[in-house]
């Protein structure tokens, strides 16, 4: 940026870790929320810190729920069929094909076979 304040070159710098995002779209975006501080920071700042305080991660099935609530996977409602996905984004897109129904246990990522394969090599 041509004014180099610190604070947006930081705001840059965290908007182009999002996926699909790099720093020419992070730009874009905060020039919009800088021009747009009452209708769309404060809310977004006041939503975040909702999220971070109030969100957390089930250490059941992996899924997200409030943090005083319990987890739909603690529901009466009774599946007999557990779908495994390795992200939440895999659920989300399951639930909106709305072709299962069923619990979902989230794993969270996946490991790769080839470094734990060389892990135990380096063992013996």
């Amino acid at each position: 940026m041509d004014n180099n304040i610190p604070e947006i070159e930081e705001l840059i710098k965290q908007f182009s870790k999002l996926p699909g995002l790099g720093p020419k779209s992070a730009k874009r975006i905060i020039l919009k929320l800088i021009n747009n501080k009452e209708n769309m920071v404060k809310p977004l700042a006041q939503s975040l810190a909702k999220v971070y305080k109030n969100v957390v991660r089930c250490i059941e099935c992996g899924n997200l729920k409030m943090i005083d609530k319990v987890c739909i996977c603690s529901s009466d409602i009774k599946y007999e069929k557990i779908c495994v996905v390795e992200n939440l984004a895999d659920m989300w897109v399951i639930e909106s094909a709305n072709i299962y129904k069923g619990h979902y246990h989230i794993l969270g990522g996946t490991l790769n076979s080839n470094e734990n394969f060389e892990k135990k090599k380096s063992f013996n």
